[in-house]
């Protein structure tokens, strides 16, 4: 537990030394981490992504929601872009680095590449992706094979029928 004294001396610091731009923009990211996952978010935060056409790595603020992941250029900016989830999506962890593919839509053949903080927080967003990709994948095959399954049968129904 805190002593009284503890926090007059944190508050004091917090006077003699004023916040750093840093700090602030840190402070900025978390409130808008806790705004993004009291509104649904399952992970938030501040990750570098490599732009499309100069590969320059910029600071994005990034979302992950059960249906889409969004990133804006600051944590503040009120608009983005958005990719909604798909199974038609790869995700890889390369060079530190993590890589959504996206493999049909509009996006069709696009990399968005990301580079998180730390080596934690890239596993985390990772894990997290592969977590809600895998039933929708597991829905795409098992329709795939679905459809397989009556062309087969279709098709060998056919052949029965003219012999």
């Amino acid at each position: 537990m805190r002593k009284f004294s503890d926090t007059l001396t944190s508050l004091f610091d917090a006077v003699v030394d004023p916040p750093t731009p840093e700090s602030r923009r840190t402070m900025n990211c978390e409130l808008a981490a806790g705004a993004a996952v009291d509104r649904g978010a399952l992970l938030a935060g501040p990750l570098a992504k490599r732009s499309e056409w100069l590969h320059a790595w910029n600071v994005r603020f990034c979302s992950l929601f059960t249906s889409h992941f969004t990133w804006q250029r600051t944590s503040s900016a009120a608009e983005g872009r958005a990719v909604p989830l798909q199974s038609a999506m790869a995700v890889a962890v390369r060079d530190e680095c993590l890589c959504v593919q996206l493999l049909a839509g509009p996006w069709a053949g696009v990399a968005l590449w990301f580079r998180p903080a730390s080596d934690a927080e890239l596993q985390m967003w990772a894990k997290t992706l592969r977590q809600l990709l895998d039933p929708l994948q597991a829905r795409r095959r098992h329709l795939h094979l679905s459809h397989f399954h009556r062309v087969l049968t279709t098709t060998l129904l056919h052949r029965t029928r003219r012999a």
